[in-house]
C-alpha cells in the first residue's frame, strides 16, 4: 500500500496535476497541514524505530457540483493514492458550490515540504 502513496514531497505536484485537469474550477485555497505524528516513537526505543506521520493539504474550490464531483473522481482515480480526511460542501449561488477537502499521505519522516 505504502508503495502507491503519494509521498509528502510529491503531494502539491499530485494536488496541482488535478486541479489543471479540471479547469472548471475555481481554486480558492491550497495549504500545507502540519505533519503530524500518528505513532509516536516511544520513550528509550532504539534510533530505528521511527514513528509514522501524517502530511496534509486543505484544498478549497468553487464551481458547479457536477464539475467537482468530477475533480473527487479524479483525486481517486489518479495511479497516486491519497487518504481522505473531510470533505465539506457549501451550496453559494446556484449553480455554484464551494469544497473544502482535506487529504493526506503517510510517511515515515517528519519532515515536509510545503507550499
Amino acid at each position: 500500500v505504502s508503495q502507491s502513496l503519494v509521498s509528502p514531497r510529491d503531494m502539491a505536484r499530485f494536488v496541482e496535476q488535478v486541479l489543471t485537469r479540471n479547469q472548471a474550477l475555481q481554486v480558492l485555497r491550497v495549504e500545507s497541514l502540519p505533519p503530524a505524528a500518528i505513532e509516536p516513537v516511544a520513550a528509550g526505543a532504539p534510533a530505528a524505530a521511527k514513528g509514522v506521520y501524517k502530511h496534509g493539504m486543505r484544498i478549497e474550490v468553487r464551481g458547479r457540483y457536477t464539475d467537482i464531483v468530477k475533480y473527487l473522481r479524479a483525486l481517486e482515480s489518479m495511479p497516486w493514492k491519497v487518504f481522505w480526511g473531510q470533505v465539506t460542501l457549501e451550496s453559494e449561488d446556484y449553480p455554484l458550490s464551494r469544497v473544502t477537502l482535506v487529504i493526506y499521505t503517510l510517511s515515515v519522516y517528519q519532515s515536509w515540504i510545503g507550499l
